[in-house]
């Protein structure tokens, strides 16, 4: 099998180890034209110390998110319940709707 050098420098240069990577798009099916693109797919390890570094990121966004969320919860006007039978009546309607098209 022949690996695309592209492909192998595009690879090389990544910082982490790659579990896999490929050639996709237009390419991989064998009809690129002068102006297709070089679409590549792929899968990479992250060392433990980046995946904790970004959980703490994720974490301070998630405690935000909530944070506002209590904030805003008492100035909403939201019913206490939904209207189910409503909403499935509109969905109904709308879906016999888009079949008489």
């Amino acid at each position: 099998m022949t690996i695309d050098p592209r492909l192998q420098r595009i690879v090389a240069a990544q910082p982490f180890l790659s579990l896999f990577a490929t050639i996709s798009g237009t390419y991989l099916y064998g009809f690129p034209s002068p102006d297709s693109d070089f679409d590549l797919r792929g899968a990479h390890v992250l060392p433990l110390e980046r995946l904790f570094g970004l959980w703490a990121e994720v974490d301070a966004c998630r405690k935000k998110l909530r944070r506002d969320f209590e904030r805003g919860l008492p100035e909403t006007k939201l019913p206490e319940r939904s209207d189910y039978e409503a909403a499935n009546r509109f969905l109904v309607e709308s879906r016999r709707q888009m079949a008489d098209c």
